[in-house]
């Protein structure tokens, strides 16, 4: 065997190999950057269940706090009765609406700041890091 010969072997060798790496490389980013996506889009779905059950609860309390205002209001015995059953229902549910307008904006906010880091703020940009 010729030096010709011997470094085209050596060539050879050293190409499949950097290859193998690099094939390997990929793979295992792949891996990580699908498990990242993973984790943000169950983070993100759990984030929008919570929103939705928010939502649900609100409006059940809503619910029941009207159909409580109608039945005392059909009790009233005078207008005078009817009148502070009624403002005493709308202060409270104005006070109801303040704070529940402030719970859905957290958890909207908290949502959309899940939403917007996408799935490679989790682990993909450690993985291209070598931080696996």
């Amino acid at each position: 065997m010729n030096r010709t010969d011997a470094a085209r072997k050596i060539a050879e060798y050293h190409n499949d190999e950097v290859q193998r790496k690099v094939k390997r490389t990929v793979q295992e980013m792949a891996a990580v950057g699908e498990q990242a996506a993973n984790r943000t889009y169950s983070i993100a779905a759990q984030g929008t269940v919570e929103f939705q059950q928010k939502i649900l609860a609100i409006t059940k309390h809503n619910v029941d706090a009207a159909f409580d205002c109608g039945r005392e209001l059909l009790a009233a015995t005078s207008a005078s009765e009817f009148i502070a059953i009624y403002t005493r229902y709308a202060s409270g549910q104005f006070q109801n609406m303040t704070r529940q307008t402030k719970e859905l904006t957290d958890l909207a906010q908290k949502k959309a700041a899940i939403d917007s880091r996408g799935p490679d703020a989790i682990g993909l940009g450690s993985a291209l890091l070598g931080n696996t």
